[in-house]
């Protein structure tokens, strides 16, 4: 298992009784110019676009990536996606403009079926948080996020950051709560892929777990500095 996991994830089980992870050296960067089949347009910061980069990573695929500028139309985004929203996948004739369902696709076609765990109960548990993270984390974090990246200080609005935190640290408690270890639910899942990026944008804009919330912030430390997660960032 912990072979399995250090070549799939980049994250190694340390050989103590406890199931602590411990990170591997920096990866190589996507290579967004490689000719493939596949194609990803994505934008960095975008936590749906993200998950996907994570979940393509787990299953040793690189498709092509192509940027999206935030506030723009991409062209091909606007005839290849009803909702006019990234991510989309493109392979040969297969579009999915979906980052859930494109989670499910690479974990079928691609991954193994490692994304998931065997259980049905696993697979719900996974499939649950994948929501959570999606319609509440995603949402709580989203005025503080807004607001800290679009404005400069003067002209945020502090009640709404304000409000924002206390539901990120909300959805923390809960998540705590429920906290499996040493991944979200127990091994590596389409669960850590969707999380981690609210972490990490969570981070950036001043709102980083911390030891309130113990494990997560364990997690947070250590997955920060693993292969998968720096290899996340799109190089373009």
């Amino acid at each position: 298992m912990t072979r399995f996991f250090g070549a799939m994830t980049g994250w190694t089980l340390s050989k103590n009784t406890s199931p602590t992870l411990v990170p591997k050296k920096r990866p190589k960067k996507f290579n967004a110019e490689k000719i493939h089949p596949m194609k990803l347009y994505h934008r960095d910061d975008c936590p749906f676009c993200w998950k996907v980069r994570l979940a393509f990573l787990f299953a040793n695929a690189s498709p092509q990536m192509i940027p999206v500028e935030r506030g723009t139309k991409h062209p091909d985004i606007i005839k290849l996606s009803k909702t006019g929203t990234i991510p989309v996948f493109v392979d040969g004739d297969l579009v999915i403009a979906q980052s859930s369902v494109l989670l499910e696709y690479i974990n079928d076609a691609l991954a193994d079926g490692k994304l998931l765990p065997a259980t049905p109960a696993g697979k719900v548990a996974v499939r649950c948080l994948c929501y959570y993270s999606d319609n509440s984390v995603g949402p709580a974090l989203r005025g503080l996020v807004f607001e800290r990246r679009d404005k400069s200080e003067d002209e945020q609005d502090k009640d709404l950051i304000a409000k924002s935190d206390q539901a990120w640290r909300a959805c923390l408690d809960v998540l705590e709560a429920g906290f499996v270890g040493p991944f979200m639910c127990g091994e590596f899942s389409m669960a850590d892929c969707t999380f981690l990026p609210r972490l990490a944008l969570a981070e950036r804009y001043g709102a980083c777990v911390d030891e309130r919330h113990p494990s997560l912030h364990k997690y947070w430390q250590t997955a920060r500095q693993s292969e998968l997660y720096l290899n996340s960032f799109a190089h373009d």
